[in-house]
């Protein structure tokens, strides 16, 4: 079986659109398009930045992350087809490592958590990621894996790399990923 090295927010679980909605019970409103960049200090004004903080240090903010539409087939389809591993990026909360073992058990009992900057530094034989500079740093780093990009409002490029492939649609990242696992 092939290793799948998955990012949890921003691909299959809705991380955006829960800022959003935390944001909204403060009467703060933004929608998930104004997240055009993935860097959150460049979308929300210091206020609202702050907020955030505090509500990502409350117990239950990251068990309470939605997953996007078809995401729970696409990780039910994964857990079957492949060894997948949740690669995700850690935050300061006392909660969120335990609230994201607990949050993604059904589909892996593996999660590492790794800061963004050093994901490249995992092995595998694919990545799942919507951050567009850790899917380049890990398809450098890793040249005969594949590097697969969650399409995504905050990750968009106008340039053509042969490093990654940008997919729309769980769909076709599934199908990528079966197509490697029955050559592996």
């Amino acid at each position: 079986m092939i290793t799948v090295l998955l990012d949890i927010d921003g691909v299959v679980a809705d991380y955006v659109g829960h800022i959003c909605n935390l944001l909204q019970t403060r009467g703060i409103l933004y929608s998930p398009e104004e997240f055009t960049d993935w860097d959150l200090s460049k979308v929300l004004d210091p206020e609202s930045l702050n907020i955030l903080r505090e509500l990502s240090m409350q117990r239950g903010f990251c068990e309470q992350i939605p997953l996007y539409s078809g995401a729970h087939e696409f990780l039910g389809e994964l857990a079957k087809e492949t060894d997948f591993i949740a690669l995700t990026a850690p935050t300061p909360s006392l909660y969120w490592t335990s609230e994201r073992q607990e949050w993604i058990e059904p589909w892996s009992p593996f999660v590492i958590h790794c800061p963004s900057h050093l994901k490249h530094l995992v092995g595998g034989d694919i990545l799942i990621e919507d951050n567009l500079h850790t899917v380049k740093a890990w398809a450098a780093a890793h040249p005969r894996g594949r590097a697969i990009l969650f399409d995504r409002p905050w990750n968009a490029d106008d340039a053509v790399f042969s490093c990654y492939t940008r997919v729309h649609t769980y769909q076709r990242a599934l199908q990528i990923v079966m197509e490697l696992s029955n050559v592996a």
